[in-house]
């Protein structure tokens, strides 16, 4: 198990040995920049975790009515879906909690349909690539040519 500390030297976050960075976060503390859906990871931070084997961030909440929530997201999902940012002087990168598998707690209700949107787009991402691959056989890269080159003499 590896500890990372801030300059006051107290605990922030731990990796495991199976690849899951630890952090706790209070529901108040969330970005507000983001609407207050969103929790900020150091940039620094989730580089030197991928670099030590690290796959997954599991952020366990303490809410504001005292109830505990836990996210899961996988550590490449941060920067597909989260943005880059500068606060307080330091490089950060936003974990978008419709991102997040909620694993344990109450569900939030705009988290909720802001999560099936994402997964909506995902499955049609999915199926866009299956429709690419299957049209990328029945044009080769020679006929495809052939009708730039032609197209460009007709206009």
């Amino acid at each position: 198990m590896k500890t990372f500390h801030n300059e006051r030297g107290i605990i922030f976050a731990r990796l495991d040995d199976d690849g899951i960075l630890h952090k706790n976060e209070k529901q108040k503390d969330r970005l507000r920049v983001t609407g207050g859906r969103s929790h900020a990871l150091d940039a620094d931070l989730l580089d030197e975790v991928i670099q030590s084997g690290g796959k997954t961030l599991e952020i366990t909440e303490k809410g504001i009515s005292g109830e505990t929530r836990i996210f899961r997201i996988p550590l490449g999902d941060i920067r597909k879906h989260g943005k880059r940012l500068t606060l307080a002087g330091i490089s950060r990168w936003t974990v978008p909690l419709p991102c997040c598998e909620l694993v344990q707690g109450p569900e939030e209700e705009w988290r909720l349909t802001a999560r099936a949107e994402i997964l909506r787009a995902e499955t049609r991402r999915d199926e866009v690539q299956e429709i690419r691959a299957e049209q990328g056989v029945l044009f080769s890269d020679e006929e495809k040519t052939y009708w730039r080159t032609r197209m460009g003499y007709e206009t």
